[in-house]
Formats: C-alpha cells, sequence, structure tokens
C-alpha cells in the first residue's frame, strides 16, 4: 500500500508507528512478521533472482536488515544495509525503547536513528547470528545520530488508540485525536507541527478491528512517519488478517467514481504467509457500482519453512523483476531465555537512546 496499496502493505508487514494494527493496542511485530517460537532475531537478506541450471539461486546482493524483538515480541532494533552490488552503500540503526502502563500496555517509545556509510560492517552477519550489540554501541558513539523521536500514546477503554503525539526536538512533529462517537466509529484528527489539521475522517471498530474508513473533510496528508489508512471498507481471515480492502465510492458530478485502484483481496497460503493478491475496480455500464475482481496476482512463491513453521526463503514476483529473499532465524531455547538475553540487549539499546535524549 504505498500511496493506496503500500499502505496496506505497511499494515501488514512494517513496523508501524502507531502501535499496532488498526491502532488497537498491542498488535506485536512479531504477529505482524507471522513468526512463531521462540524468535529474538531475524536476518533478512534480498537478492536479485538468478537461475543455474534452471534451479533458482540468488544473484546480486540488493539489501540486508535485522530485526530483534524482545519478550513481548516489539522489535527494539532494527539495522539495515544497502547495497550496490558489490558493497555495502548505507548502514541505518534504528534503536527503540518502551515505557509500559500498568496492563502493560506502550504509552510511551523513544527511538534514534543513526546512519553511516557502511565502511565497518564486515562483521555484521556474523555479529548478528551471534546477538552481539557492540555494532550499535560503536555506531552510536562514532556516527553522528540524527531523527530522534519520542513518541506517546493514549488508548480508551476499547484500548483502541485516542490520542498519538510525536516529538522532534522538544517540539510536536504531528499529533493525532480521536474520540468516540457511536457503534465504534470514531472521529479523527491529524495535525501537522504547525497546529494545523491535515486530515479528517471517521474510523470504525468491529470486535477491536478497524473495518471501515471515511474521510469526509479530505485534506492532503503530509509527509512525515505516521501511517494512515486509506478510505473504504476492510474485513479480515479468522486467523485475524487483513482479507480484503474495497475503496468507498465516490461519486463527480459527471457520475464517474474518483480514487486510485479500489479494492484488494489477499490470499494466504495454511502457515499464514501472503502468496496472491486479487485487484479489483468499479464497474460501468449494467456493472456500475459492483466492484469487479480481476484475475489472482502471485507475489510471493516457492515458500521454504524451517520445523518451527517460519519461512527461510521465498520468491518475491511482485513486480516486473523477480528477487529471491532469505530469512536466517534466531530462536531461543524456552521463554526464559528469550526473556533474559532479550533484557541485555533491549537494556543496552535503551541506554544509547537515553544517552542520546540528554
Amino acid at each position: 500500500m504505498k500511496k493506496l496499496f503500500l499502505l496496506i502493505i505497511a499494515i501488514m508487514a512494517t513496523t508501524s508507528a502507531f502501535a499496532g494494527f488498526g491502532w488497537q493496542a498491542e498488535f506485536t511485530n512479531v504477529q505482524d512478521d507471522n513468526l512463531k517460537g521462540n524468535v529474538i532475531a531475524v536476518l533478512y537478506s534480498r537478492y536479485e533472482y538468478k537461475e543455474n541450471f534452471g534451479e533458482p539461486t540468488p544473484g546480486m546482493l540488493e539489501r540486508m536488515y535485522a530485526t530483534f524483538y524482545d519478550e513481548k515480541g516489539r522489535s527494539f532494533l532494527n539495522r539495515d544495509l544497502y547495497s550496490n552490488g558489490s558493497s555495502y552503500t548505507e548502514a541505518i540503526s534504528t534503536l527503540f525503547d518502551y515505557t509500559s502502563d500498568a496492563s502493560g500496555i506502550t504509552v510511551h517509545r523513544p527511538q534514534i536513528t543513526c546512519r553511516t556509510d557502511g565502511k565497518d560492517i564486515d562483521n555484521y552477519r556474523p555479529m548478528i547470528l551471534a546477538l552481539d550489540n557492540s555494532y550499535e554501541q560503536r555506531m552510536v558513539s562514532n556516527t553522528k545520530c540524527s531523527d530522534y523521536l519520542t513518541i506517546d500514546y493514549k488508548y480508551d477503554n476499547n484500548k483502541v488508540l485516542t490520542t498519538y503525539t510525536m516529538i522532534s526536538n522538544g517540539k510536536i512533529a504531528a499529533k493525532l485525536v480521536a474520540k468516540p462517537t457511536a457503534n465504534g466509529a470514531y472521529e479523527y484528527t491529524i495535525y501537522k507541527a504547525s497546529g494545523d489539521a491535515t486530515e479528517k475522517g471517521v474510523r470504525t471498530y468491529k470486535n477491536g478491528k478497524l473495518i471501515r474508513v471515511e474521510k469526509p473533510n479530505k485534506m492532503l496528508m503530509h509527509s512525515i512517519d505516521m501511517e494512515s489508512f486509506p478510505m473504504g471498507t476492510y474485513s479480515y481471515t479468522t486467523g485475524g488478517k487483513l482479507q480484503q480492502y474495497c475503496q468507498i465510492r465516490e461519486i463527480n458530478t459527471d457520475g464517474w467514481g474518483t480514487g486510485n485502484t479500489p479494492g484488494r483481496k489477499f490470499v494466504y497460503n495454511k502457515q499464514g504467509d501472503e502468496i496472491q493478491w486479487i485487484d479489483g475496480h468499479w464497474g460501468w455500464g449494467k456493472d456500475k457500482g459492483k466492484m469487479l475482481w480481476l484475475e489472482p496476482r502471485v507475489v510471493y512463491t516457492d515458500y521454504k519453512y524451517d520445523d518451527k513453521g517460519n519461512w527461510i526463503s521465498r520468491i518475491d514476483t511482485k513486480s516486473s523483476r523477480k528477487y529471491i529473499e532469505i530469512r536466517e532465524i534466531i530462536y531461543c531455547n524456552s521463554k526464559e531465555e528469550l526473556q533474559q538475553k532479550a533484557a541485555a540487549l533491549r537494556q543496552s539499546a535503551g541506554e544509547l537512546v537515553k544517552s542520546k535524549q540528554q
């Protein structure tokens, strides 16, 4: 969902600025990544697709990143590397810290992003697999870090996010305020740094899930690191994954509908991983006002899984170019071990965040 659809993809596959899917606390990163078992870290590599004697073979490395998870399934450290094929061009680390309320819901999250030119990353992969956090310590100490943010969250009794405040350098960079009306509906307003409203609308929830977004007062979304759901209706699988999105139809004076591609269905395999998209469009003539669905579009194939049921390789076919994606997953033997190791790594990350805040 990038603009329309990349926004939907972000719901499912990225670390959201908001605390969880549909603004409901706490939809964790482990759930979002569909990971099973006591996962503490995942190293992801993306390669150009090649064939060797007809067999898929990783080509040039395009990107590599790692995510570390704490005992609650929240990501507290992301390492991101970009490659030009022969060397790494940039290394980025984003460190998160969390403060929870008495019920365990995140109410405060500081984060900091540090960038370097990628020279000091020869031991990147083995350090990740060894759960070594000294890379960030050197990076934060020797690199000018930027993008220091704090995010504060407030929820109502339904655990729906009602206030989201992003603060940068001591000033509000963005704010969202949502107020319940009736029958699960919330009127919301998003403000930019000047204090002016940049988007208004209504979101409706059912059983804690976002099912409808309306924007009676449409405004242009400003460019900030804040996730926004496109206007439309949403439905889910029994497992809670986004199953279908349909854009709410608007009619211009000439009788034609407005907006981009108006709908998408998502198809998953039995492990809960995405395999197909089915795009839709509004009909015309005798089908005017109906959603017409096209042939399925394959987006991921050739999944391979480990013994925990997590995918470790797949082929990305979403664009005109194919890619091979590989995940190396680091497990702990027990919940207790995961909690201990994550606590030590997270404490180190949290201290680095706090050191830059002062």
